[in-house]
């Protein structure tokens, strides 16, 4: 009897940790992974929304959403007018077209926006109406519209110029340690990050004020993509969040390239940090943050390649961290032509070869200065959820690129247009070498643009890695 009792026992105990299991494969991702899923919509929004009246002014919600001074506006300059109002840009970004169930341009928004709308049905709805319209919903629904892939990026930029005025006036103090002393507790509040970015004026083709701990996560359109036939998408390193100076640093970098008079303005960038970004050497080491990052930028790249010219050459380029970040998104589909990792911490984590990435024999450059830090970084092993896999200097079929010397002028600027002073005619090397490279006119720089552009490009001395097996040298 008592064998029949340990028998059944034993059954009970496994069919409760089946179970577990079974709860587990949906709850524990759940805690660590979060996510906005949401139920499918069940068929394609361009279908449902075929030979809707949709091309026309929503007239109807303009005169009840707006002032009668702003709705009487021309799209685009009611769009700019709502933007420079606090109090109008707050209540626009608070408006949520599925509370309009009754409407058909709020279902409209509604449906497109939903999570599991393809981006390719966004770009044929936005095809089949006027841009005029189009700039209505930015006005209308913006934060709807902000970061909705398949939109056009005009029109983003327009929806995102209001979001970013929203949380300008609605944003709170950065948040310091509760042991942080009373005389420290000045601290800036995040509305004069947020309000300096307004203040330049940044295209933003994606905007999330709620990402990396309320610092905000951006991509940011430098250039114009109607004249461009050479497009970057740079990714940056770490502590890539709106309120920190890299949101300013890199749209300065992508400036200087796309200014640079060997673009002759057939250049675009993008600086994409549309994801959560670490900060600091601890998170920095952190391979969680590259891999939940890489499919994002793969589905972005995507989105670009759909709105460019088919002979348009997309240049992907991860800086430091962005580096993983890029590389992992070779595994996930990456839409880019050629890949420059610059100082990069890595190939992304796992990857030990091209023969883990989508198109091994695409084009691939590195550029890694001397006595850069990042060094110590690079091929220094993978363990669970640390680490940033192969050096990308060592990747087979990777050209390496010399980092050079500054120009030799002391008032000749740095990155961020402060004068170079001593560093003039000295060569890029050591710490301060892993932004250096960005200095206008440096060996480094040069190289950079020689990629962006298609133009010379000077090698690093010394041996090259091997040719990659099957790929033409």
């Amino acid at each position: 009897m008592s064998g029949w009792r340990e028998r059944l026992e034993a059954r009970l105990r496994l069919a409760v940790l089946l179970a577990l299991a079974a709860v587990s494969v949906v709850t524990i991702p759940s805690l660590f992974y979060p996510t906005n899923a949401a139920a499918p919509v069940g068929a394609d929004p361009a279908d449902e929304l075929a030979g809707s009246p949709l091309d026309v002014i929503p007239r109807n919600l303009i005169d009840v959403m707006l002032p009668p001074a702003v709705g009487a506006l021309p799209a685009a300059d009611a769009a700019l007018a709502v933007a420079e109002d606090p109090d109008l840009s707050v209540a626009a970004v608070e408006r949520d077209p599925s509370d309009l169930p009754g409407d058909p341009f709020a279902a409209a928004i509604s449906l497109l926006s939903h999570q599991d709308t393809e981006a390719s049905s966004v770009r044929r709805f936005f095809a089949a109406i006027s841009a005029e319209v189009a700039d209505w919903a930015a006005v209308l629904f913006p934060d709807s519209i902000g970061n909705l892939d398949g939109a056009p990026y005009p029109t983003r930029v327009a929806a995102n110029r209001i979001r970013l005025t929203a949380e300008t006036a609605s944003s709170t103090r950065v948040p310091v340690p509760v042991w942080t002393p009373p005389s420290e507790l000045a601290a800036l509040p995040y509305a004069e990050f947020f309000a300096g970015a307004n203040a330049r004026g940044h295209d933003l083709i994606y905007f999330d004020p709620s990402a990396n701990n309320g610092q905000g996560s951006w991509a940011e359109l430098i250039g114009d993509l109607d004249t461009a036939d050479r497009v970057g998408l740079m990714v940056p390193g770490g502590s890539a969040s709106v309120v920190s100076d890299n949101f300013i640093r890199y749209a300065l970098r992508a400036e200087s390239f796309v200014n640079a008079p060997e673009a002759d303005g057939k250049l675009a960038i993008i600086v994409w940090a549309g994801a959560e970004f670490p900060s600091g050497w601890l998170q920095e080491g952190a391979s969680t943050y590259a891999e939940r990052a890489a499919p994002r930028l793969a589905a972005f790249s995507q989105d670009l390649r759909a709105r460019l010219a088919p002979a348009t050459t997309v240049v992907a380029i991860g800086h430091s961290y962005g580096g993983p970040v890029v590389g992992l998104a070779e595994t996930e589909g990456l839409s880019a032509d050629v890949v420059l990792h610059l100082a990069s911490a890595g190939s992304g984590h796992g990857v030990k070869g091209i023969e883990q990435l989508d198109e091994p024999c695409r084009p691939r450059y590195s550029m890694t200065a001397p006595a850069d830090l990042i060094g110590y970084v690079q091929g220094s092993g993978d363990g669970p959820g640390i680490g940033h896999g192969l050096d990308p200097d060592e990747m087979p079929g990777t050209i390496l690129l010399d980092s050079g010397f500054h120009v030799d002028d002391p008032n000749a600027p740095d990155d961020i247009g402060r004068p170079l002073g001593p560093l003039a005619g000295t060569e890029i090397r050591g710490i301060h070498a892993h932004s250096e490279i960005f200095n206008p006119g440096s060996g480094g720089w040069r190289n950079v643009l020689g990629v962006l552009t298609g133009g010379p490009l000077v090698l690093e001395p010394g041996a090259q890695p091997p040719v990659a097996e099957g790929c033409a040298p």
